[in-house]
């Protein structure tokens, strides 16, 4: 704190080199004169001139409450630990005494030290300031903040529902209700990762592009997400069908708050030049984007006559835009969807 108020006074008075540390010394007394006579005995010894660097890091090494060479560490490996503000607060009293860091490297250390899910949130806006880092790190906050109060309404609404309009369902059909010829085929945690990142079909072994059909038709069901494998059915009389909107469209609670639920998976994924999380979920009937964020995406718009799609909890919201064959790219692969913009509060977009 010392050496910050001397650091306002020199500006202010524009004083600069030796005459800064003249000042400051003039100041010291008691201990401090002490020390202050000793340091100037040995550099003048060493016939050095103590420069007001080396008078900081003398002074810091000496009354600090750490040594002055390990700001630069201790910057390094900051790690939000309580509230956004008491985090920047201390990155703030760090960066104010490191030297010669770059902002870029200063915007890395911030966001890689905040909380896990708020630090992804915000590499998704790539701040390239310190100030757009914290403000951008700030609305993501009450972001994720207005999703854990909507999960906590999921859970309540889940207790006093029942039936098919639950936004809790099995994440397992029972084998009854599965067709005939079905076919069922685990693939475990591995396996699913490797054809990931392979870019492999999950029924077959070839490559997975845009149109791919395999041999057999297929729908992924995602497993609980305490199971420890991902069931994948196969159905040999399925047919592929087209996205038609005579069906009441519908959205699940889960997709709407962003909440990881029996029948979600979500995955990082990139339209344009932009990094986004989609929500697969097998409750919702149609493909969906964020309304805010198609518009930052600029993407074509295709004027559709208006609908109401249907969320679980009866709410009905209003989509007057769809996006055409939208190209989404996972892990070297992309897909090309129609998208229906909705403000979505959790994922960007959502694959039904």
């Amino acid at each position: 704190a010392w050496l910050n108020r001397a650091m306002q006074y020199f500006e202010l008075n524009e004083t600069d080199g030796t005459d800064r540390v003249r000042y400051a010394a003039y100041y010291h007394d008691g201990e401090a004169n002490v020390w202050w006579q000793w340091l100037t005995r040995i550099y003048r010894k060493r016939q050095q001139i103590i420069t007001w660097e080396v008078f900081e890091r003398e002074l810091l090494t000496r009354f600090g409450t750490f040594d002055y060479h390990n700001y630069n560490e201790a910057l390094t490996r900051i790690r939000q630990t309580g509230s956004l503000r008491e985090y920047i607060r201390e990155f703030e009293r760090l960066a104010c005494r490191v030297r010669d860091w770059p902002e870029d490297a200063l915007v890395g250390a911030f966001v890689g030290g905040l909380k896990f899910d708020l630090a992804a949130e915000v590499r998704l806006e790539r701040p390239d300031t310190m100030h757009d880092a914290m403000e951008v790190a700030r609305r993501r906050e009450d972001h994720l903040a207005a999703t854990r109060r909507g999960r906590a309404d999921v859970r309540f609404a889940d207790t006093r529902r029942t039936g098919s309009n639950q936004a809790t369902v099995s994440a397992r059909p029972n084998v009854s209700n599965r067709p005939a010829g079905s076919v069922v085929r685990r693939l475990s945690p591995e396996e699913v990762k490797r054809r990931c990142e392979k870019g492999l079909c999950f029924k077959c072994e070839e490559k997975f592009t845009p149109g791919h059909q395999c041999k057999q038709a297929f729908v992924i069901e995602v497993a609980n997400p305490d199971d420890e494998e991902a069931e994948v059915e196969e159905e040999s009389h399925q047919e592929e069908v087209s996205e038609v909107l005579h069906e009441e469209p519908e959205i699940s609670m889960h997709a709407m708050a962003g909440i990881r639920g029996p029948r979600t998976m979500r995955l990082p994924a990139w339209v344009k030049d932009r990094r986004v999380i989609v929500l697969v979920d097998n409750s919702s009937s149609h493909n969906f984007i964020n309304a805010e964020l198609s518009e930052k995406l600029k993407l074509p718009t295709t004027k559709i006559e208006p609908f109401e799609v249907r969320v679980a909890n009866e709410e009905r919201l209003q989509c007057t835009e769809s996006f055409r064959k939208v190209p989404i790219k996972f892990n070297g692969v992309t897909v090309k969807a129609d998208l229906y913009a909705l403000p979505l509060v959790g994922p960007d977009v959502v694959l039904g």
